[in-house]
């Protein structure tokens, strides 16, 4: 039906560039990190950290996003597991496009400048200045 309205194409290929996480932590259950605040509380489980020097605009926090998904599906195919690793941006700044564009919201009961998506995603924001 859509041919009469425009351009059809089929499997078409969605690859994406090889990507580079920052970082990839997975803690060691015999090691406490509750001494390290919040980075102990982020680093409490296996987890994806993407800091940025520099505030992201909304492409590239989109582009961590598609690392997340990347590394979950072969995570995924070595061993289901029910959802994403947690991806934590960690910005200078606040990336006021990202949290508006993509709904991120406070995250409750964490400190200010903390925000999240959904649960799905398992996205999380850290802006170390949230008035900068």
């Amino acid at each position: 039906m859509l041919e009469r309205a425009g351009e059809v194409r089929t499997e078409e290929e969605a690859a994406a560039d090889p990507q580079r996480i920052d970082v990839w932590f997975v803690p060691d259950p015999k090691r406490r990190v509750e001494y390290l605040g919040l980075l102990g509380r982020i680093a409490c489980e296996p987890c994806m950290l993407e800091p940025f020097y520099r505030t992201p605009d909304l492409e590239r926090i989109r582009a961590c996003v598609r690392k997340q998904l990347a590394w979950h599906y072969g995570l995924q195919r070595r061993a289901p597991r029910s959802g994403p690793p947690p991806l934590w941006v960690i910005s200078s700044g606040r990336p006021e496009g990202a949290v508006v564009g993509l709904g991120f919201v406070p995250r409750a009961s964490w400190l200010l400048g903390v925000y999240a998506l959904p649960k799905a995603w398992g996205v999380f924001l850290v802006v170390l200045r949230p008035s900068a």
